[in-house]
Parts: structure tokens; sequence; C-alpha cells
């Protein structure tokens, strides 16, 4: 299984997001965009590519992913494609979620 994570890169340093890999390496193969990019591609057709391989989406839910343009897309396309979703929030809790809770955080906070 593939995941994409999807997070704000204002709120998340990359020893956050060593963390997080870390952390979250029980879930299987993830593609997170800081850590994997190389530097030889072009960034957005990699990341395209990446979300098209994935199996599932991860939002790690922050104050400013909740505001971003581009995180609010890779959420709507995300659901658009009925992949499975999970969040981690701010608490540090992984669960679950439905795009439709995701989606009224974000139109609430946009």
């Amino acid at each position: 299984m593939s995941t994409f994570v999807s997070y704000c890169r204002a709120d998340n340093s990359l020893s956050r997001l060593l963390e997080l890999e870390i952390k979250l390496s029980p879930l299987g193969s993830m593609y997170i965009d800081d850590l994997h990019h190389r530097k030889d591609v072009d960034r957005i057709a990699e990341v395209h590519a990446a979300f098209a391989g994935a199996n599932s989406f991860l939002a790690i839910l922050t104050t400013n992913y909740l505001r971003t343009p581009w995180t609010r897309y890779e959420a709507e396309s995300a659901r658009a494609r009925r992949m499975p979703l999970l969040i981690l929030t701010e608490t540090e809790e992984l669960r679950e979620c439905g795009y439709s809770e995701l989606l009224l955080r974000v139109s609430s906070t946009a």
C-alpha cells in the first residue's frame, strides 16, 4: 500500500517530517514531498505522479493546512478518486476520517 501524505510546509520542518515518517512507517510506503523529492525531477510532476500511484491519502492537520489552496486541492482530488482517508490531528491522533468532515474543517477556516 502506498500513502500520499498531504501537509502544509509552513507548519512542518524537515525534522518533524522525518519524525512523522518513522512514526507512520507501519502504514507502509508513503510519499512525503519534502523528504522524497528528487532534485533532478520536476517537483510538481513528481507530486502528481506520487498522488496518482497512491492507494490512500493522509492529511497532516495543522492550522495552516486548513488554509492553503494547494492542500485543499489535494484533499478534493483525493475525494474525487475516493481514496481511503486518514488524518493525523494536531494532538498526534491518527484516525480514519470522512472527506465531508475534512472538507468541512477546510471550508470553515478558508
